[in-house]
C-alpha cells in the first residue's frame, strides 16, 4: 500500500519524493492498519473471521480511494 501511495499519489505532486517519504508513508500504513485492527480486539470471533472483517473494512475502502484517484 505504502508504493501505490507513493508511486501514484505522491510522485505526481513532487517528482523528487525519495526514500524518506516511502519510509513515512509506509510508517503511515502500519499506524493506519494497527489502528484498524485494534477495532476488532475484543472480538470473541475466530482469528480467521477478525482477519478477513479487518481486511474488508481497510482494503475496501484503500481500493475505492485507489479507483478514484
Amino acid at each position: 500500500m505504502a508504493s501505490a501511495t507513493v508511486v501514484d499519489w505522491i510522485k505526481p505532486i513532487n517528482p523528487t519524493a525519495g526514500l524518506i517519504t516511502a519510509r513515512g508513508v509506509s510508517i503511515f500504513w502500519a499506524i493506519v492498519l494497527i489502528g484498524g485492527a485494534m477495532l476488532f480486539t475484543s472480538s470473541e470471533s475466530p482469528l480467521v473471521e477478525v482477519g478477513l472483517s479487518i481486511a474488508s473494512v481497510i482494503y475496501g475502502q484503500f481500493l475505492v480511494f485507489l479507483f478514484y484517484g
